[in-house]
């Protein structure tokens, strides 16, 4: 389990031999994610109702988009 931390705090991707528990571990990923993924999953997360409004995203370092 140390090893899936410190690729949480890193956020680098599980090892191969570890990848079946990106499925269980919160933000956990097997791979590398596109551009394309990273801002529907963004949206997704913004749309969900909270407790308080939420401030406005900036732009991620190096998105040309």
């Amino acid at each position: 389990m140390r090893q899936v931390a410190v690729c949480l705090l890193e956020n680098r991707p599980l090892p191969v031999r570890l990848a079946h528990l990106a499925d269980v571990v919160p933000c956990a990923r097997a791979g590398r994610d596109s551009a394309a993924d990273r801002h529907r999953e963004r949206a997704e997360l913004d749309a969900l109702p909270g407790l308080f409004a939420a401030p406005a995203r900036s732009p991620e370092r190096g998105d040309t988009s």
